[in-house]
């Protein structure tokens, strides 16, 4: 693992689901690991990873809740969260991606595919929610011709100067 690799948080009640993401992930990424929700929400803003794993049965606060937590906290809307579970249904699946979750892998899950889905979301830009592209547009702006006059620069006529145009 390199000193400025990416951050994992790997949140699941079973044992063996986690020492399996573990061995996994912990050549490529700084690992930590909860094994309930509440751990989860109280390691998060300290560790502050870069993706989570993300359990949905477990006792206490459950995996959607835990998403949906952190979808309202600032420091987790924007991390990816992959929700990785035995739960196959679609309810199971609409309930996740409702809660925020960005992708959803059922176990037993192919290892390749599971670095890759994580190595996917790591990559992909942080891009502002909709919300704060609309608070940070500007007013439309439109170009106003008013007339074209020619002028003389360094003995060579040349038409239309900036003066020439307005901006609204």
């Amino acid at each position: 693992m390199s000193s400025n690799s990416k951050k994992v948080l790997i949140v699941d009640d079973d044992e063996v689901a986690r020492r399996l993401l573990r061995r996994l992930l912990q050549r490529d990424y700084c690992l930590a690991e909860a094994t309930t929700g509440e751990q989860a929400l109280e390691i998060f803003p300290v560790f502050l990873p870069d993706l989570l794993t993300l359990d949905i049965m477990m006792p206490g606060i459950e995996g959607p809740k835990v998403c949906r937590l952190l979808r309202s906290n600032r420091f987790g809307q924007r991390v990816p969260v992959i929700i990785v579970s035995a739960e196959a249904t679609r309810e199971d699946k609409a309930r996740a991606y409702e809660a925020g979750a960005d992708d959803y892998i059922v176990k037993p899950f192919d290892p390749d595919e599971l670095r890759s889905r994580i190595k996917q979301h790591l990559e992909i830009p942080i891009v502002p929610s909709k919300k704060k592209l609309e608070r940070m547009a500007l007013p439309p702006v439109s170009l106003e011709f008013r007339e074209m006059r020619w002028t003389e620069f360094s003995g060579q006529q040349t038409g239309l100067n900036d003066t020439d145009f307005i901006l609204k």
